[in-house]
């Protein structure tokens, strides 16, 4: 955030740590390979995943935490209602996140059991559910442009440009091009052997204007 005044928050990922110090899973481990996109292209994502960040590392200026998290007087009742309500303001607000894939910190966990019956918090399904129907309000109103989502920089002036609704479409396109197994294959096989396919097309090429250089005719 030092070095980018247009950041306000930056977030990485969290591990559980056995009670032994063992090191247990990595929360939402899929990002090292498929990281989210970055600062104004987050949006897309948010309104898409509807996520929230993990509540024990990230990094936040204080100015827009102050104006974004709930603190005394509001509805909030509970300091993880609070942290939701802080995710909705933040990415509505405009303002601009930065994912790093770290593990960014270490919490404890009991075992597996435990955990399950921590999700199924009557009170934090509630919340989590009011969160999701909030943005999915947010995302019809931008659609049909009934608001203007503007993005904001550290300091909470606004940009010119903000939310578009082509760039929207187009990545959910991506989005649902890049669940299916078929393509999922190609990406991985070409991420493995892009070198090899590009050498050996590269040699080919050259062989091919060899022969048309001694032979105009072939």
């Amino acid at each position: 955030m030092e070095n980018n005044p247009d950041v306000s928050l930056v977030w990485g990922l969290s591990q559980i740590m056995a009670e032994n110090g063992a090191p247990g899973r990595i929360i939402n481990d899929e990002l090292f390979d498929n990281p989210p996109p970055q600062v104004k292209e987050f949006i897309y994502y948010w309104l898409k995943k509807k996520i929230l960040f993990p509540e024990g590392n990230f990094c936040v200026r204080k100015k827009v935490l102050e104006e974004c998290f709930p603190f005394h007087g509001s509805k909030a009742n509970d300091e993880r209602e609070a942290w939701i309500a802080f995710n909705y303001r933040f990415n509505t607000s405009g303002y601009l996140p930065y994912f790093v894939p770290i593990i960014a910190n270490y919490f404890r966990g009991q075992n597996d059991i435990k955990e399950r019956k921590q999700s199924a918090d009557p009170s934090m399904q509630k919340w989590v559910k009011a969160y999701c129907e909030d943005i999915e309000q947010y995302k019809r109103k931008l659609i049909r442009r009934k608001i203007v989502h503007h993005y904001r920089n550290g300091s909470g002036e606004l940009f010119p440009d903000g939310f578009s609704r082509s760039i929207f479409v187009f990545f959910k396109i991506g989005d649902s091009i890049n669940k299916l197994p078929l393509f999922e294959k190609a990406l991985n096989y070409w991420r493995t052997y892009r070198w090899a396919i590009l050498k050996a097309g590269t040699v080919k090429l050259w062989h091919r204007l060899i022969k048309i250089w001694r032979d105009p005719n072939r």
